[in-house]
């Protein structure tokens, strides 16, 4: 097994994992704000928002683990990524 820490943008061209696990910048420790949820289309990361960084990796492969927060609209993400996936807390 071999573990890269790099820039997933950078990579994702040439990479051919069996498993992505992403953790992008939330924002800092102003992500979080009182009966909002936290939404994927918010969070940049260059260029990408978080969906279209989700999109990338699961391109690469179907099996991505992606660290968010407690409070992520988890509803927008059913909606628009069609595969079968699940939640771990």
């Amino acid at each position: 097994m071999d573990f890269v820490c790099a820039d997933f943008l950078t990579l994702c061209p040439v990479l051919k994992p069996d498993l992505i696990f992403l953790s992008p910048p939330w924002g800092g420790p102003n992500y979080y704000t009182e009966n909002e949820s936290f939404k994927l289309e918010n969070m940049y990361v260059g260029k990408l928002n978080g969906f279209e960084i989700l999109e990338k990796a699961l391109e690469i492969t179907p099996n991505v683990i992606y660290f968010l927060p407690k409070n992520t609209d988890l509803g927008l993400i059913q909606n628009r990524i069609r595969i079968p996936w699940e939640v771990m807390t």
